[in-house]
């Protein structure tokens, strides 16, 4: 039997304008999978944001304490003395007459990892940390013909080796420059 009515009053047995639970839990669904990759992407973005900013850290502090410690030495009235050996743990590094007539002193502590700066009638300072073994912070005297010596006197340049690490031994960074004596 037909209806009598027309067509745009007759009833229809659909839904009109809803969401299926079938729907709902799939729209639910990938809405929690895209949230949840923007937030790995986030955290993923987030992690390298944070070890690129200790990686520069790390290579600001070498580069800063290099320098500082070329400026130092060029500036020395004369180096009293240049050696890679020592007593364990400290190992003396560099001695010299600074322009104020104090005797400065780098050591490296090896059990600290750290290289000190001892100045007569100052408190010692910590000046950075080094990374692994004595091996790693080198100062080497050359006479006037490039070759290297020991010998205080025979000094005419000297090369600064440092590898500096952070806290977490995560981040290292190598630094290596060389100095004419001004004195």
């Amino acid at each position: 039997m037909r209806s009598s009515c027309p067509p745009f009053l007759q009833k229809d047995n659909r839904a009109a304008g809803g969401f299926t639970l079938a729907e709902l839990l799939i729209a639910s669904s990938v809405s929690v999978a895209m949230i949840g990759i923007a937030l790995l992407i986030l955290i993923s973005s987030l992690g390298s944001y944070v070890q690129g900013s200790r990686r520069a850290g790390v290579e600001q502090n070498s580069m800063l304490q290099s320098e500082r410690l070329a400026r130092e030495i060029r500036q020395a009235k004369k180096i009293t003395r240049i050696t890679e050996t020592g007593t364990y743990p400290l190992y003396l590094k560099i001695k010299f007459l600074a322009l104020n007539d104090k005797e400065v002193s780098y050591l490296y502590d090896a059990e600290s990892k750290n290289l000190a700066r001892k100045e007569t009638g100052v408190p010692d300072r910590m000046i950075a940390r080094i990374f692994q073994t004595h091996d790693d912070v080198a100062f080497a005297g050359f006479d006037r013909d490039g070759n290297t010596t020991t010998v205080p006197a025979d000094v005419k340049s000297i090369r600064i080796s440092l590898k500096v690490t952070d806290d977490k031994n995560e981040n290292t960074s190598a630094v290596r420059t060389m100095i004419s004596l001004r004195n």
